[in-house]
């Protein structure tokens, strides 16, 4: 039998989002212990003393530079590791996919469960309407860093995947070619996070939208996240494949 709830946790955060889990850990009555950016910056020693009690697993939304010392701290502790930052380099992926050879790790772009619904009607669109256009659209705030975003580049390797082709464009400079799959970004306000997409088809057209109003989505969806991961076994880097039994 897997758990039917966390117990303990611990959250990696940056700014915001760590706060946002940590809120959610309370509301939940989630006993946890917090590890900042500076913290991660310092000795293996000072992450030992954090992690107190044994816990559930790690929620990571700090940055991806602290990648390799957190799953590698995961597979030291035996710990399931949730990885909600994005950005990582292909040195970085390498590790989380050894890592998960040892401890159950799961790599999610966004962790908001309407996304990962969103993904799924993604997937049978572009699967049932294999010639239409393909658009993505996402609208962040300012201040983001990375663009485009981890979920719009997830959505394209979703369409890409489903067809079998595709070339994916993350900025056109031209006329729209044939199996293009565009994305457009924009960085504006206080945006938290929108995705749409979009299939033109003949007369018709397709648009599934998924707008994040309050960044608590992404710390409520990292949660369940946890738990499902704390279920599974070590062997393969999971992905959103692990919300599968929520919905």
């Amino acid at each position: 039998m897997g758990k039917d709830s966390l117990k303990r946790i611990l959250i990696c955060g940056a700014g915001r989002m760590g706060k946002e889990v940590e809120e959610e850990a309370l509301r939940q009555g989630v006993k946890y212990s917090f590890l900042s950016e500076d913290m991660l910056c310092g000795c293996d020693d000072l992450m030992e003393e954090n992690l107190g009690e044994k816990c559930d697993g790690i929620i990571d939304f700090s940055h991806p530079s602290f990648t390799k010392k957190l799953a590698d701290f995961a597979v030291k502790n035996s710990l399931p590791l949730v990885v909600c930052t994005t950005g990582q380099s292909e040195e970085d992926i390498k590790v989380l996919y050894e890592a998960a050879l040892k401890t159950p790790v799961a790599l999610i772009a966004n962790a908001a469960e309407g996304m990962n619904f969103a993904y799924k009607l993604v997937e049978q669109t572009a699967e049932k309407f294999k010639e239409a256009e393909a658009e993505i659209f996402e609208v962040h705030h300012s201040g983001k860093a990375d663009s485009p975003s981890g979920t719009a580049k997830e959505i394209a390797f979703l369409i890409k995947n489903a067809r079998k082709n595709g070339e994916i464009r993350y900025a056109r400079e031209d006329k729209r070619q044939p199996n293009e799959i565009g994305i457009c970004s924009e960085r504006k306000g206080n945006y938290i996070g929108k995705h749409s997409v979009s299939f033109c088809f003949g007369d018709e057209e397709i648009t599934i939208t998924h707008e994040a109003f309050s960044r608590s989505a992404f710390a409520k969806g990292a949660m369940v996240a946890l738990l499902r991961l704390s279920r599974l076994p070590a062997g393969k880097l999971y992905g959103k494949e692990i919300y599968d039994e929520v919905y």
